[in-house]
């Protein structure tokens, strides 16, 4: 069963998964949640084969300023091993979260395991892969899905700001492989996000490198955006 949330990462999961039934765990304090059901109705609507069972689950831990969420994605899991003994969650390379390191999902796994007396597994089917790479797979492997791209939801302020980490991320992948979004990145405060040295602790994990491979995409499409405007001008 995959952790569906209508976003674009979700709907690369599914597939890249072999099409899984989902889940989606409405959480009381998520100021999203409203936006991600939408997102979710409109795939539903345009994909058949989508299938999408709703359910209750804790309450939202706050969101921190740089839109994480600390622990959600294990209350989601832990709610998840209620339907399913096989967890999938849409975390992907170069992603900071603690949450979904792949170090996470082995230490969910052994204890959702002794506490439901169960072999569960937790799984992340794009975990090798960045968000621009997934896509660029996701766009050559399943084209019909091409369509629905902008019908996902990404934004951790809950109207599509175009300005939080996620709405970048998202464009970065989006423009990357040839699906425009934004029209102004060019100096956007999340190129500022984070210095090489906060990142230290990394750097002897395979995370570091993920970490340095989002990096250069999102500068890639900054260089290349900062052409476009210059021919344009």
């Amino acid at each position: 069963m995959l952790l569906f949330t209508g976003g674009l990462d979700s709907l690369m999961a599914w597939r890249a998964a072999g099409e899984p039934d989902c889940l989606y765990v409405l959480q009381e304090g998520n100021p999203y949640a409203q936006q991600e059901l939408d997102a979710i109705g409109r795939l539903v609507r345009r994909i058949p084969s989508l299938r999408v069972q709703a359910v209750g689950g804790s309450p939202q831990p706050p969101v921190e300023s740089d839109g994480h969420v600390q622990h959600r994605n294990l209350s989601l899991i832990v709610t998840a091993a209620q339907y399913s003994d096989v967890i999938m969650i849409g975390a992907l390379r170069g992603e900071t979260s603690p949450d979904k390191s792949r170090s996470f999902m082995r230490a969910a796994e052994v204890a959702l395991s002794k506490s439901e007396r169960r072999q569960v597994h937790v799984l992340a089917p794009l975990k090798g892969l960045t968000k621009t790479q997934a896509l660029r797979r996701h766009i050559k492997r399943w084209p019909q899905d091409q369509p629905v791209l902008m019908q996902t939801y990404s934004c951790y302020r809950g109207d599509e700001c175009g300005e939080c980490q996620a709405c970048f991320r998202r464009w970065v992948a989006l423009y990357l492989n040839g699906v425009e979004w934004w029209t102004d990145f060019t100096s956007h405060p999340w190129m500022r996000q984070t210095s090489w040295k906060d990142l230290g602790y990394m750097r002897r994990t395979s995370e570091w490198y993920g970490v340095a491979r989002n990096n250069l995409e999102a500068w890639k499409a900054i260089k290349e955006k900062r052409r476009e405007v210059a021919r344009n001008s």
